[in-house]
């Protein structure tokens, strides 16, 4: 008898006259099961569309973590060519340097390197410096995914500061680049100078 009792609801209705006047009341009992079930349905689909949503939201995430770790994977390989360009450089330059040093009469090569480092010092200061800073920033990101505390902010920052760091690193290079084959055409052109002096 309970359970029909809760199958149930109770409607009170005023009772006019032709006038509008309230004369009275009436008390109907409804029966609300099919509004029961109707509720039942509604939270089944809830349910569902909410574990639907979840799982769309675990497959999205993951997604975001294997793009996020190859362009992290090819961040590293691109850091590790560019750091072996910059030693190779380095050293290509400081062969030229030992080897023009050794020239005689080659007094203004002194200037030249001078001005030539002082130029170089600047792009390879930068590069070195968003270098840095890009692999601080690589390290937190890698910090917060192992944590567990990764948000989108934090991605959409990354990518921003990513990107930026990249288009000031890789000019930078690109120009540190260019001066160090200017210099090393210069030593060549002062080499074949000393060369073609005839000796006295």
């Amino acid at each position: 008898a309970s359970d029909v009792y809760k199958r149930q609801a109770l409607d009170i209705r005023e009772v006019k006259d032709i006038a509008g006047k309230i004369v009275g009341k009436q008390i109907f009992l409804s029966n609300i099961e099919s509004l029961i079930k109707e509720r039942d349905t509604q939270l089944k689909n809830i349910t569902r569309v909410y574990i639907i949503t979840l799982v769309i939201g675990l497959v999205i995430f993951s997604f975001i973590l294997s793009f996020i770790e190859q362009r992290i994977r090819r961040y590293i390989a691109e850091q590790k060519k560019s750091n072996d360009i910059i030693k190779q450089n380095i050293a290509d330059l400081k062969e030229a340097q030992s080897s023009l040093i050794e020239k005689e009469k080659l007094a203004s090569l002194g200037k030249v390197v001078a001005g030539v480092s002082h130029e170089i010092n600047t792009p390879i200061g930068i590069a070195v410096t968003m270098g840095s800073t890009i692999k601080r920033n690589v390290f937190n990101f890698i910090d917060l995914l192992k944590e567990g505390k990764l948000r989108r902010s934090d991605l959409e920052l990354f990518e921003t500061d990513f990107n930026n760091g990249i288009e000031v690193l890789l000019p930078s290079l690109d120009k540190a680049s260019d001066l160090i084959h200017s210099f090393k055409q210069v030593a060549v052109d002062l080499s074949l100078i000393h060369i073609s002096e005839p000796t006295r």
